[in-house]
């Protein structure tokens, strides 16, 4: 639903999407776009922060590209 609202320019992106209803707030910076999602859904919204064009917004430890991966 919302994957065709996207452009590849906003790929890298940060979109905090409102569960309840699908509508979503895009921005470059994960801070401004949550907070305007927090003005214009409620504080009590449920949103979920992803990056455009990635599995998740940020990554934590390695990658799948890491070679450390190899010997677990």
């Amino acid at each position: 639903q919302i994957r065709p609202q996207l452009t590849e320019a906003d790929r890298g992106r940060f979109v905090t999407v409102n569960t309840d209803n699908g509508e979503f707030e895009i921005d470059d910076d994960d801070l401004a776009g949550s907070l305007r999602a927090q003005e214009r859904f409620g504080m009590d919204a449920p949103l979920f922060l992803i990056r455009a064009g990635f599995r998740a917004a940020y990554s934590m430890g390695v990658s799948d590209e890491d070679s450390r991966l190899e010997n677990w």
